[in-house]
């Protein structure tokens, strides 16, 4: 079968899948999982660590919202491929900013969680489960384009 004959309609539906689970997870993860007392209502938060994660989850919807508009539209410009890597590549910039703050924790103090959060499942945190299956899909997808 010659996919290449088939149109970037057909040959891009899988990475745009991907993209856009990759997408909804970073994007809209955070609102389902952080909203609550276990991030942005935690008593032992400081109002501070509050604001700036209320910030980084709208940042990170409103960049999400454009990264679906990358996936999927068409501007007649024919470069489909082009406007589905640059939505990977936003993708990656927060991936690549959590794995950069799980290797500089000890430099700040960072956690991953604390007590009263989101507790690990079988000892294994879940924002590590979490990019690494973003950062896979998103890999997979620049890989199928």
């Amino acid at each position: 079968m010659n996919l290449a004959a088939m149109g970037p309609e057909t040959t891009l539906l899988l990475p745009r899948v991907l993209v856009t689970l990759a997408t909804l997870a970073y994007a809209v993860g955070p609102l389902i999982v952080d909203m609550n007392r276990t991030h942005l209502l935690h008593p032992a938060w400081s109002g501070h660590a509050r604001y700036h994660l209320m910030w980084s989850t709208l940042g990170q919807l409103g960049v999400g919202l454009v990264a679906l508009w990358l996936t999927w539209s068409t501007d007649g410009s024919g470069d489909a491929v082009g406007r589905l890597r640059l939505a990977i590549v936003l993708g990656g910039c927060f991936n690549v900013g959590f794995w950069g703050a799980l290797v500089l924790r000890r430099r700040f103090g960072g956690t991953l969680s604390d007590p009263g959060g989101v507790p690990a499942w079988r000892g294994i945190d879940g924002n590590l489960v979490a990019c690494a299956l973003i950062g896979g899909l998103l890999i997979a997808a620049w890989w199928l384009t």
